[in-house]
């Protein structure tokens, strides 16, 4: 009980987590926009966060360790401090150095909360408390947007409500969390983030392919529906279809998982998110049509990241874990920062409709690469057992 405590501890900080990051992130967005920055200065501000949470992945291996609370409770103040810092100025150079220390805490939390969870939940439900995580994550996203629709408010204020909120997040980690009994050991000798890599080319691969779907999803698609005929609105509505797909389909993707095979999971989200986008093109003029195929692709394109903490969990030692986990962080970094710019160049070239194709190119690597043999070691050193 006092794992399942702790998991359900963790969910719950890193879903408030999400909604401030997802809503912070459109309205800065947003604001810079009616301040008359231009996409290029937007995208820059933008970039920042990302290249954060890639400086962390990197050295975070060598620092976490230990009880996991204090690691938490550090991340969760870091960006409290930040977000402070970008409500109560309106200075462009100072949210770039924001951004960045944004994307430092907030993939600090991420990966010790995702090794925590690793850690502290059930062998045998796994896949469905880290499909439900993932699922708590997506929905964390796309909700934050969704608030400041329903509620408008000027960016200081949002920003300064999303620090409180940031803040209020620790309560679950307090009552749920134990200061010293849940701890991360050691890095293993010979478990880098290269290691990691060579050990799993399908995971770090399907990171940075579910990275571009997400992104691209977010960044495109609305594009991909406008151009083929739709309305603004008919966009964003299909948009969310896709969100609530990646949201709601987690929990059964990961019972199915629990009953059968992660990995043999993982290969069916990856066929099932091909099949979808490469008929995009054709259902294009379908409204209908489009919100069904969005709604399964999103699903199925999350549900493989969930499947690749999964196995990251079956497959690794729990002294790899941290370095598992900001090795997954490394490649979605760069899937969002490379993957999706060459999305869009390719639909500026060939026409939006090349978006669905595109966006099923990186699953496809991974389907190839998902049949090597992942080469992990126990899951607990000394047990003499390969998962």
């Amino acid at each position: 009980m006092g794992t399942r405590r702790s998991g359900a501890a963790l969910i719950a900080c890193v879903a408030s987590y999400s909604i401030v990051l997802g809503g912070a992130y459109a309205a800065l967005a947003v604001d810079l926009a009616a301040r008359g920055f231009g996409a290029r200065d937007v995208a820059i501000n933008a970039a920042m966060t990302p290249l954060g949470l890639f400086v962390a992945a990197l050295v975070l291996p060598r620092l976490v360790r230990g009880a996991v609370f204090p690691w938490l409770a550090a991340a969760l103040a870091a960006t409290t401090l930040v977000m402070l810092g970008l409500a109560f100025t309106r200075s462009y150079a100072a949210w770039l150095g924001l951004r960045f220390m944004l994307g430092l805490s907030a993939n600090a939390l991420f990966v010790v909360a995702e090794s925590a969870l690793m850690i502290a939940i059930p062998e045998r439900s796994s896949g469905r408390f880290l499909s439900l995580y993932n699922g708590v994550v997506t929905g964390g996203y796309a909700l934050g947007p969704l608030i400041l629709a329903i509620a408008p408010m000027r960016t200081p204020t949002a920003l300064a409500a999303g620090a409180a909120m940031v803040a209020l997040s620790a309560i679950p980690l307090v009552a749920g969390v134990p200061r010293r009994a849940l701890t991360l050991p050691p890095l293993d000798v010979g478990s880098g983030l290269a290691v990691f890599a060579l050990a799993a080319p399908a995971l770090v691969v399907g990171s940075a392919a579910v990275a571009i779907f997400d992104n691209a999803a977010l960044a495109l698609f609305p594009v991909f529906v406008m151009e083929s005929g739709h309305g603004r609105d008919v966009a964003l509505v299909l948009l969310a279809a896709l969100l609530a797909g990646a949201t709601v389909l987690q929990w059964p993707i990961g019972a199915v998982a629990d009953r059968w095979s992660s990995l043999g999971m993982l290969r069916c989200c990856a066929v099932v998110t091909v099949a979808c986008c490469m008929a995009l093109p054709a259902v294009a003029p379908v409204p209908a049509a489009l919100a069904v195929l969005g709604f399964v692709a999103g699903g199925t394109a999350f549900g493989a990241y969930s499947m690749i903490l999964a196995l990251v969990k079956e497959r690794f030692a729990t002294s790899a874990l941290v370095t598992a986990n900001a090795a997954l962080g490394v490649t979605w970094g760069l899937g969002a920062m490379v993957g999706v710019p060459v999305v869009g160049a390719g639909m500026d070239t060939a026409g939006p409709l090349l978006f669905g194709p595109l966006a099923a190119v990186p699953f496809l690597v991974l389907l190839a690469l998902s049949l090597a043999p992942i080469s992990g070691r126990a899951a607990e050193a000394g047990d003499g057992r390969s998962r």
